[in-house]
């Protein structure tokens, strides 16, 4: 990635991780040895306060996921609440749910924002779908991520399985701002001097990388050192999933290297 800079190359780093701001992406890249500026950095986070400022939104935010996402619309003078555990007492729910126990206090909610969130749990599903019964209230999901990558034996599921208990419960689709959705290009990229013809998207996972660079007209490389494995490409060529197959794929980014000498 440092000799596509060197090069003079236009370098996005583009996640669909919502749990840390474009400032915390660009020091992670830099203890990396990743040449990043903020500028660089295209985060769910961010993109969030850049949907509810396009939309020139002006109430308060219901989040379900991490501070970074709270951060980066506070930057853009966005009120939210939610983040952190949301706890309510076991006793009143051993005859059912008592919803006014779990009714949204705050009246100023118009929108409701999911991403991925270690507290997440019942309560916020209630107040989400209650904020969501407002056909005014906008509802954003950062991504669809199906798992979220780990070490371990066992599954952890991604932001989107949290997206379809909230879609299932409210009966309303979310807005996605990540990959592999079009908001990325539509509302940043393009105002970068973005030439599809001209740009590479480099991902580890099919369905959000591979899948965001097919639809925007790319070309796509997949590196096998992530989430989407050999066997897993062998079986979307086999299923005709032409949309998450990529242009080329290697084991690793470095097999890069050899064709980016500076007469290149």
């Amino acid at each position: 990635m440092n000799a596509f800079k060197d090069m003079g190359k236009k370098v996005f780093y583009v996640t669909n991780n919502s749990t840390l701001t474009r400032p915390e992406f660009r020091d992670k890249c830099t203890r990396l040895g990743f040449k990043a500026t903020e500028d660089d950095i295209i985060s769910t986070a961010w993109l969030t306060a850049r949907y509810l400022t396009n939309a020139g939104f002006n109430k308060r935010a219901y989040i379900i996921g991490s501070k970074a996402i709270a951060k980066e619309l506070k930057k853009v003078g966005i009120e939210s609440i939610g983040v952190g555990p949301d706890l309510v007492n076991p006793a009143k729910l051993k005859s059912g749910i008592v919803l006014e126990e779990l009714a949204p206090s705050d009246r100023d909610v118009g929108a409701v924002i999911v991403g991925f969130d270690h507290h997440f749990s019942l309560p916020k599903i209630v107040k989400a779908c209650t904020y969501l019964a407002d056909p005014e209230c906008l509802f954003i999901g950062t991504n669809t991520d199906q798992t979220y990558p780990h070490q371990g034996n066992f599954v952890w599921p991604g932001t989107g399985a949290f997206i379809a208990a909230i879609e299932t419960g409210s009966q309303r689709k979310a807005n996605i701002v990540g990959k592999p959705e079009s908001f990325i290009i539509d509302t940043v990229l393009k105002g970068s001097g973005f030439d599809p013809k001209r740009t590479v998207m480099l991902g580890d996972r099919c369905n959000t990388d591979i899948h965001f660079g097919n639809s925007g007209g790319m070309l796509t490389i997949l590196v096998l050192s992530g989430v989407t494995s050999l066997k897993e490409l062998n079986e979307y060529k086999a299923q005709g999933q032409t949309h998450l197959l990529p242009t080329f794929y290697t084991n690793s980014i470095a097999d890069l290297m050899p064709f980016l000498g500076a007469d290149k």
